[in-house]
């Protein structure tokens, strides 16, 4: 608990959780505040945004669906995604690729981070994002982290389940790994969590948390406790079946678009 008040003192920090988990023992500790205007202290119960964690989520929900047959890794993208049926790049990069952040997807700034462009809450919301993926030809020994890769491994997973990604995901990784605090902070009713906040000179205020359903897979909506994140990480290293995700992926050339 010291350690944890220093460093987020030192950084500015007016609340955080962390959360050890060695060798089948959970340690965790607990600081500050998770609201500063309403002074509400950060609990084990303490729902924080997640952002990219969700990507290995996704990761695993692809994994899971491959070991049951519904894909494969080495699938062609466009082979589970409909909008993308057209594109030289979705035909040319497979699954595994996109997992493995080198499918070459054509990337655009704008579609990559167009967050407060892409508000919409419906079931289609992914959809149209993917649909907006340029259909250029696979940039050649290309490795870039990309949201919208991910968005697209959540379309397939939409495809391949007949479902909304949310839905695998809660069926697949969350109920499996009994992450009862997990949830999605899209929909109607709002969900309670530790609020983002920017240091001025009159100390640390709250700003707006970041929603976009469309770009969801990419990490914009997940909110979990710390116990629940150390549940999906037990889930990885108990769970032999998802060995795959961890091969090592190190025969490219690292030419980064996005550092």
């Amino acid at each position: 608990m010291a350690l944890l008040r220093d460093h987020a003192s030192r950084h500015s920090v007016p609340g955080a959780a962390v959360g050890i988990l060695r060798e089948g023992a959970v340690t965790t500790a607990y600081y500050g505040v998770a609201d500063v205007t309403t002074g509400e202290p950060v609990t084990s119960e303490t729902r924080f945004s997640v952002g990219s964690l969700t990507k290995s989520m996704v990761a695993t929900v692809i994994g899971r669906l491959a070991q049951a047959g519904r894909l494969s890794l080495d699938d062609p993208v466009a082979a589970h995604v409909p909008e993308l049926r057209a594109s030289r790049w979705a035909e040319s990069a497979t699954l595994r690729d996109l997992l493995a952040n080198r499918s070459g997807l054509p990337l655009r700034a704008g579609l990559e981070f167009d967050f407060a462009g892409r508000k919409d809450e419906d079931d289609g919301a992914l959809s149209r994002l993917v649909a907006d993926v340029p259909a250029g030809v696979p940039a050649a020994n290309f490795w870039s982290y990309t949201n919208v890769g991910w968005c697209v491994l959540g379309r397939a997973i939409e495809t391949a389940t007949d479902a909304a990604w949310e839905d695998a995901m809660r069926r697949h990784v969350v109920d499996r790994a009994g992450m009862s605090q997990t949830t999605f902070a899209t929909g109607a009713v709002p969900k309670r969590r530790a609020s983002g906040h920017k240091v001025t000179a009159d100390g640390a205020v709250p700003v707006e948390p970041l929603v976009a359903r469309a770009y969801g897979p990419a990490g914009t909506s997940v909110v979990s406790t710390v116990t629940d994140v150390l549940r999906f990480a037990s889930l990885h290293l108990e769970d032999s079946s998802l060995a795959a995700l961890r091969a090592v992926q190190s025969e490219i050339s690292i030419y980064v678009w996005l550092d």
